[in-house]
């Protein structure tokens, strides 16, 4: 997807649900496919449940809980990530002091 045209997407969903849908799923997936392949189910499991909750919830609503899931995410992936640039880090510290 090369740009996002919010009044062109609004007016599909406003005048032709069916063809909004068709066109979002088929931009996820996309996106999906460019992820490395050992992601992609977590993706679409994570995708699932996020179009689950925006069946089921207030829009609002739906936003939140997805705002916080996304929030968990990153939290989870935080540690391993402070862990690693620590340790480069480091190993740029030894590089200066050998050099």
């Amino acid at each position: 997807m090369t740009t996002f045209d919010f009044d062109e997407w609004a007016n599909l969903y406003e005048n032709d649900p069916n063809e909004f849908e068709k066109k979002r799923k088929k931009i996820l997936e996309a996106e999906i496919l460019k992820a490395p392949i050992e992601n992609r189910n977590k993706l679409r499991l994570l995708q699932i449940e996020c179009d689950a909750i925006r069946e089921v919830m207030h829009p609002l609503e739906a936003t939140q809980m997805m705002l916080t899931k996304a929030q968990d995410i990153l939290r989870t992936i935080k540690g391993p990530l402070t862990q690693l640039r620590a340790e480069c880090e480091d190993i740029a510290e030894d590089l200066k002091k050998s050099i």
